[in-house]
């Protein structure tokens, strides 16, 4: 039940961030509902549920764009894998966390991203431009990693997948 849980969530996710217009003060920068779903499941379970997380958003958003396939993954599953090893010792639960982790995991990931894209030759953007794209994907993240944690956790709790008394 826990992969048909992510599979919804997963395709929830890539419509809100496929309809939710980019930020053209910061850049462009879209709102990171894939991401967050990234974050839950690295906040929240194993390693191995985290990464096929990051491997279905990351392909779930270079289909949605002009980004060649895989590299959205590799950057999610870097950006997932790096939160997973500090489960344990956060307060994964807390707004904050999911604040802090979402605008940290948008940050790094769009670094990471115009990294690959870059040394690929695939963009020749300015680093001015990445900075301020980074930016505004942080501030995205700080905002609807919060979202859509409550929106996945609470589906997880009404299918049964984690009881209520363990969030």
């Amino acid at each position: 039940m826990t992969l048909v849980v992510m599979a919804f969530v997963m395709i929830a996710a890539a419509v809100l961030q496929t309809l939710f217009p980019p930020w053209h003060a910061l850049g462009q920068a879209k709102a990171p509902f894939l991401l967050g779903v990234v974050v839950y499941y690295a906040l929240t379970r194993e390693r191995k549920l985290m990464l096929t997380a990051g491997i279905l958003a990351g392909l779930v958003q270079d289909s949605l764009s002009k980004i060649p396939l895989g590299y959205s993954s590799f950057c999610y599953c870097v950006v997932g894998a790096a939160i997973n090893r500090f489960h344990d010792v956060v307060f994964s639960r807390k707004l904050i966390t999911h604040m802090l982790f979402g605008a940290a995991a948008a940050a790094c990931a769009t670094v990471i991203l115009y990294g690959l894209l870059a040394r690929g030759g695939v963009i020749e953007d300015r680093w001015s431009r990445v900075a301020v794209k980074t930016a505004g994907t942080a501030l995205w993240g700080m905002l609807v990693t919060p979202v859509v944690f409550h929106a996945t956790e609470r589906l997880d709790q009404f299918v049964g997948n984690v009881r209520a008394e363990e969030s």
